[in-house]
């Protein structure tokens, strides 16, 4: 499915439907389902219930509305919504964090996921939702109203910070401080409002 690069405050979103670099070979990453299969292993440890159903339906839909996206590196896009829903500890978290970006990177519709979501997924996926003309660190304040999108924002910014994502890239100094800077303010605005009595 072709995306067009989103414009962030001036900056191209890493997503692209195109590898400008791709990886070697298959050997060097896992594949989507083996991350899955990791993932659902992890969530059997703290799910009381058998029933996966609604974490294999957001794993479905994230992975074929992220389909023939990859990051900056040329892995798979949805490897992030992979390995954030492996930092929840619930299957409502996991299954947000798995359909965070569906709707801000991809065709996807609010009407699309309530065909098959709760309402508190689908609304807590639209508070993650940043739209262009939305300033960043607004868009932050705004989903500071629901713990479920801080604690998947929480993750997504630990993430997106993570430079070792960008092994094989080099992305130019400026961009690099601009990430730093603005996920550094949006971390701090969701510490702040966490302390919040």
């Amino acid at each position: 499915m072709p995306e067009s690069n989103i414009e962030l405050a001036g900056n191209k979103n890493i997503k692209t439907s195109k590898v400008e670099k791709s990886v070697d070979t298959p050997a060097d990453f896992t594949s989507p389902e083996e991350l899955y299969n990791d993932l659902i292993e992890k969530v059997k440890m703290y799910h009381p219930s058998s029933d996966l159903s609604d974490i294999e339906r957001a794993y479905k839909v994230a992975k074929k509305a992220h389909e023939g996206q990859f990051d900056q590196s040329g892995v798979p896009y949805i490897f992030h919504p992979i390995h954030l829903a492996e930092q929840m500890e619930d299957e409502t978290t996991t299954c947000i964090a798995l359909l965070h970006d569906v709707l801000e990177d991809t065709p996807l519709t609010v009407q699309d996921l309530e065909k098959d979501f709760s309402e508190e997924i689908v609304q807590t996926v639209l508070l993650l939702t940043h739209a262009p003309s939305d300033d960043y660190l607004d868009y932050v304040r705004r989903l500071c109203q629901s713990p479920l999108a801080r604690k998947v924002k929480l993750a997504d910014i630990a993430h997106n910070t993570d430079e070792t994502r960008l092994s094989g890239t080099t992305p130019a100094p400026e961009q690099l401080k601009h990430w730093r800077t603005k996920y550094a303010a949006a971390k701090e605005i969701i510490r702040e409002y966490e302390n919040i009595p």
